[in-house]
């Protein structure tokens, strides 16, 4: 009985042991989380307050929304939009939205990509508490993305101004945009690689009939099965730079029409360089230029006819007087027959010069005037061995009008020379020069001879050569003439309104 009494005694001891061996062992476990418990709490504060410092210094608007009702908000997006944290808390967002309808389709597209990809941003406009309204990105994710009902963060980005940016863009796009179409030509950009066509003006797509963007230039232009044997692109860059503007003539296969086409190299929006051109229409300014042309042909051909008929003509008249001279004895008669034929020659020589020139409107002086001095040293047997003759002039061109009366001039002033100046077949020089002036063209034909006699007024001489070059020169050519003092004779005609 004892021993019974001993053995339950130590059973029971044994069993309270453990008992309370178990005890300690839970209590050390228990402390432990207990421990870990507060560390975890006390991160989770820092953690929040960590959070809530970035909510409340964020310069982004910050909310959270439980089916779409206001749980929160920070100071930035109370700043966006006008109201108090009170005034939004608790309220449904519709409050944020200028009508039903945005806060409608906000609310789908939301949730439509949150569904796809965990999270969702849409561009749409906040109405502040004044009424007026801000343009916004608005961008959410779930706070659990298994459980939606838990609620949604938000972030707002105010984009007004640069949605106000874009909008002036799109604007001065668009004024360029009418600007181009209203132009009168053929406008187009195509890629220089690909020859995709990027854009076509108005004018364009109707001078082609359709709108041809994102097809192939030679394609839909030329009708072609490749690249233009004339296309331009390889010589539009400039070690990778655009180069200089390329203008080109030609004819379009498929409008049949003729352009004048101005290309260069330019660098398009996404930073690669284009093929522009601009085409403008000269179709018609070719057969206008053509018809022209004719025209001017016409009457070049009918103006050299006149020229011909008129030297022939003259031509009839001197061969009239050599006849009329040789029929007759009289020396006084000879003389003036001959000084008529010189002055029909001087006047035919401007229509011979003018049939054999390229220019129908003007004549070159020096060439002129060397056949009118040839003529006279035949005319009166001057070689040029005993009468020289040095012409100096510049490059003059003398419209037909005055070529003639000037002709005139000349001719009497060296036929003087030739019969005056030299008696007993007397040896010496005739010299004439013509320089342009600023105030025009200045005229020297003077000679080494005998000279006017000291006490003869040259100006009222009985002499029909003499008054024949004062009323050309002061009436018809509108210049001024004098009588050089010194040696031989030396004449200066200042025309004003020549050279």
């Amino acid at each position: 009985m004892l021993e019974w009494i001993v053995g339950t005694a130590l059973l029971v001891c044994f069993v309270a042991g453990s008992a309370i061996f178990i005890l300690l062992r839970l209590n050390r476990r228990l402390q432990h989380e207990v421990a870990e418990r507060k560390h975890m709490e006390a991160d989770l504060r820092d953690s929040e307050a960590y959070i809530r410092s970035i909510f409340r210094v964020a310069p982004t608007g910050i909310g959270v929304v439980v089916d779409r009702v206001i749980q929160e908000v920070n100071p930035r997006l109370c700043e966006m939009v006008g109201y108090s944290k009170e005034e939004l808390t608790g309220e449904n967002s519709i409050v944020l939205y200028p009508s039903q309808a945005e806060f409608d389709y906000v609310g789908q597209e939301k949730y439509r990509q949150i569904a796809e990809g965990g999270s969702g941003i849409v561009e749409t406009r906040f109405v502040k508490k004044d009424g007026s309204i801000v343009h916004v990105l608005l961008a959410s994710t779930p706070i659990d993305v298994d459980d939606h009902s838990k609620g949604v963060t938000f972030t707002v980005l105010d984009i007004s101004e640069r949605k106000k940016a874009e909008e002036k863009l799109l604007e001065s796009n668009k004024r360029l945009m009418s600007i181009l179409d209203a132009i009168p030509a053929d406008i187009y950009v195509s890629d220089m690689e690909t020859y995709e066509i990027f854009y076509m003006n108005d004018h364009m797509k109707t001078s082609f009939g359709n709108d041809y963007i994102g097809r192939l230039c030679w394609e839909v232009f030329r009708n072609a099965d490749g690249p233009c044997d004339h296309c331009t692109n390889p010589v539009l860059l400039d070690d990778s730079q655009p180069a200089e503007i390329r203008v080109w003539e030609g004819e379009n296969p498929k409008t049949g029409k003729t352009y004048l086409n101005h290309d260069q190299a330019m660098l398009w929006i996404d930073d690669r360089y284009v093929h522009v051109q601009i085409a403008i229409d000269i179709t018609d300014m070719k057969k206008a230029d053509k018809a022209i042309r004719a025209s001017l042909q016409e009457k070049e051909t009918l103006l050299q006819e006149i020229h011909h008929r008129v030297k022939n003509n003259m031509a009839v008249i001197g061969s009239l007087l050599n006849l009329q001279s040789s029929n007759t004895d009289d020396p006084v008669i000879k003389s003036a027959l001959q000084d008529s034929q010189n002055r029909v020659y001087a006047m035919a020589a401007v229509h011979e010069s003018l049939y054999g020139s390229e220019s129908l409107a003007s004549v070159a002086i020096k060439p002129y005037l060397a056949k009118i001095s040839n003529v006279l040293f035949q005319a009166y047997s001057v070689t040029s061995n005993r009468v020289r003759l040095n012409i100096e002039s510049d490059e003059i061109e003398l419209a037909a009008e005055m070529a003639s009366p000037l002709g005139l001039v000349f001719n009497e002033l060296i036929t003087n020379s030739l019969k005056y100046a030299f008696p007993d077949d007397g040896e010496g020089e005739i010299s004439i020069s013509l320089k342009k002036q600023k105030q025009g063209l200045e005229i020297t034909v003077a000679d080494d001879g005998v000279g006017i006699p000291e006490n003869l007024d040259w100006k009222r001489a009985s002499s029909l050569g003499i008054q024949l070059v004062c009323k050309l020169v002061e009436d018809q050519l509108e210049g001024t003439i004098g009588l050089e003092e010194g040696p031989g004779t030396s004449f200066v005609i200042n025309l004003p309104n020549m050279g």
